[in-house]
């Protein structure tokens, strides 16, 4: 971190959100995946082909600015369903668009 820049704590953190749908989500068809720490669930540009039910671990989901510095906007642990779907409106998602 640079020195007098504050670090940014990201503001949507998402847990346990669909734990009651697990057993259902089981009988559905699906495929069990691993990935390792810094692997992509998609590279940039690619269009979002699948949903993930985070059992374990972090997803994170990070804006990358064009001069290449990235923040990351959102965090979603076990219990999610990344990319998530919520209600909710978020500030940062009328920014994005």
């Amino acid at each position: 971190m640079k020195e007098g820049v504050p670090m940014l704590i990201p503001r949507y953190y998402f847990s346990n959100d669909y734990t009651d749908f697990y057993e259902y989500f089981l009988t559905q068809p699906h495929t069990r995946k691993t990935f390792r720490k810094n692997d992509c669930l998609w590279n940039p540009g690619e269009p979002v082909t699948h949903v993930y039910y985070i059992i374990s671990g972090i997803a994170l989901t990070v804006l990358e600015h064009e001069n290449g510095s990235r923040k990351i906007s959102s965090l979603h642990s076990a219990g999610t369903v990344f990319p998530g779907s919520h209600r909710s409106v978020f500030k940062i998602e009328h920014s994005i668009s």
